[in-house]
Parts: C-alpha cells; structure tokens; sequence
C-alpha cells in the first residue's frame, strides 16, 4: 500500500514499515508527505494508515508481553531447579522486618515502632493492628505471609495471652530474649 499510495520503492516501503512498528521512527520517510496542497484533508489512506500502525504496535506491545511472561516463568523454573524451595519461618521474617523497620526508620528506637504499630495509640498492640503493620508498612504481602501466619506471630509476642502486647512483649520479641517471669 505504501509503494503505491507514496510512490516509494519496495525497499522504501520496508524501511518505513519496519523502523514505524521498531518504534524507531526516523522521520525521513513520512506518509502523506507529497505536498500537495489540493488533495483532501482527510482521505480512507489517511484513516487506513492510523488504523494500521496503532493495530500493528498494539500487537507488537501484545506478543512483547507474552514472550516477557514466557522468559519469567522460565527464570522462575531455572532458579526452582538450581535452588531448592525452602519454607520461611513467619515468625523470623517478621521479626527481620520490624528489625529493620527500627533501623532505618527509628535507629534502633523501638518504642517509636511500637507506637507505629500501635494505631489506635492505646498502649498495646492489637492482632489487627500487628496485621495492618505488616500488610502496610513491612510490605509482607499474603503471598508472602498468610493472615495464619501473621497471627502465629502475634500468639508468639503475647506471651500472656490476653490479647494485647506491651511494648515490652515487642522489645523481648525483637531482641528474641524470653519473657520473665
């Protein structure tokens, strides 16, 4: 269509198709170029070659995200071959995330993590509020970490089970020091 609507050669024609849908676009072949001031301003060329580049760059788009999702689950299946699977203990990965929390955030202030934590700001930590924390900022998503698992953690705090922990539960727990008694 383009050799014959543009008088360019074969070869142009290619060259133009190619460097348009490589989204190279070099600009030195232009449809509709001619120049010529009596033709309309709008013709069935102009809405055919609209209509044909946005559907070749959106099948272009398609199969470059088929072929991305191809390659991950191939990483994915040579990185589960080379390594092997292994279960993360929850209640170890919260911890080394509320751990580092403290750090970057607070620089080891961790009454100011416990008042993070702490939503409602009533002196204790509630399982939801420990659950709203990790989902939130500790970006512990449930693939990562199961709502279970999160409580898990929180039954492992609240050492007096009674459903609420003290900000010296959390400290014990982070510094992973038995509670006395």
């Amino acid at each position: 269509v383009y050799r014959y609507m543009e008088s360019w050669s074969w070869m142009n024609s290619f060259y133009y198709v190619f460097t348009c849908f490589a989204t190279i676009g070099l600009g030195d072949y232009v449809p509709g170029g001619s120049g010529v001031s009596n033709e309309p301003v709008v013709t069935w060329y102009h809405v055919w070659h609209i209509a044909t580049v946005g559907l070749g760059l959106t099948l272009l788009a398609t199969l470059f995200a088929i072929q991305q999702e191809h390659v991950e689950d191939a990483i994915g299946s040579a990185v589960s071959f080379v390594l092997p699977e292994y279960d993360v203990d929850p209640v170890v990965e919260v911890r080394q995330k509320m751990l580092a929390s403290a750090y970057i955030e607070h620089a080891h202030d961790y009454l100011k993590l416990f008042h993070a934590i702490d939503a409602s700001h009533d002196g204790h930590i509630t399982y939801l509020e420990l659950r709203n924390f990790c989902r939130d900022r500790l970006h512990l998503s449930k693939d990562n970490v199961s709502d279970e698992q999160i409580q898990e953690v929180f039954e492992v705090i609240d050492r007096r089970k009674n459903g609420l922990v003290e900000h010296r539960a959390l400290l014990e727990f982070l510094m992973d020091k038995p509670m006395r008694k």
